[in-house]
């Protein structure tokens, strides 16, 4: 099972040559060839959405539930043989089930939660106002979590944390699941803003708990002159 979380960037005119118009054609041929049995997206409009569902129709299936009315998203994208068994999507407060936003974050904040028949998805986009406030939302996150998987079933997670891995964000979510990124590695950049530097801390994760084996982690840099967005997919592979 092939794992991706991917930022996509929000569609703006102000990115110039590298908003979503201009990109948008990479990234589909990027996760069509790289074969990904679910993604967990983040920054995605509905537009965007719709781009995606065109040029992935006879591939994926896609989970869409806007944060607010302005549309932004967490979707979650499967491979059409998956079977879903529940999906449902949660705002990172002590209201879960109904827009809101804790203080201090600059926007409402989301997990896209999707029960497959083997292991329970989780797709979440935390806020860039502070380690503390993150901090809070990745508490909710967890505890929606534990309150989903009833009979502690295998858990990804996958999301823009915003937050390094030092940060006590991180920390928080090291001390309930495992990640693969190597703490000797200076090589881990994935918020890279256009540009081709690699060197760096990662706000990007995939998370899981224990009892899942991976292998092949990889930060997916640059395949072609045109960037696929401001941050660098991420994928791992989950094995038996």
């Amino acid at each position: 099972m092939k794992i991706a979380s991917i930022n996509l960037r929000v569609n703006v005119e102000v990115d110039g040559q590298n908003g979503w118009p201009y990109r948008k054609e990479h990234m589909i041929e990027f996760i069509k060839k790289e074969n990904f049995d679910v993604i967990g997206c983040q920054e995605a409009f509905l537009d965007m959405v719709e781009d995606l569902k065109e040029g992935l129709s006879d591939f994926y299936k896609i989970i869409y539930v806007p944060r607010d009315n302005r549309g932004e998203s967490t979707p979650v994208l499967f491979k059409k043989e998956l079977n879903v068994l529940e999906h449902q999507t949660f705002w990172l407060t002590e209201t879960e089930n109904t827009e809101s936003m804790i203080e201090g974050s600059h926007f409402p904040r989301i997990v896209t939660f999707v029960r497959f028949k083997d292991f329970l998805f989780f797709n979440t986009h935390l806020d860039y106002a502070s380690d503390d406030v993150c901090l809070k939302q990745a508490k909710h996150l967890v505890r929606i979590i534990q309150k989903v998987n009833r009979t502690n079933e295998k858990v990804i997670v996958t999301g823009d944390f915003n937050m390094h891995p030092d940060s006590k964000t991180i920390k928080y979510m090291l001390n309930h699941f495992q990640s693969d990124y190597k703490e000797e590695s200076i090589n881990q950049l994935t918020f890279h803003g256009f540009s081709e530097q690699t060197q760096g801390k990662p706000i990007d994760y995939i998370f899981y708990s224990n009892g899942i084996k991976t292998k092949d982690f990889t930060i997916h840099y640059h395949q072609s002159k045109t960037y696929l967005s401001d941050h660098y997919p991420i994928s791992v592979k989950m094995i038996k």
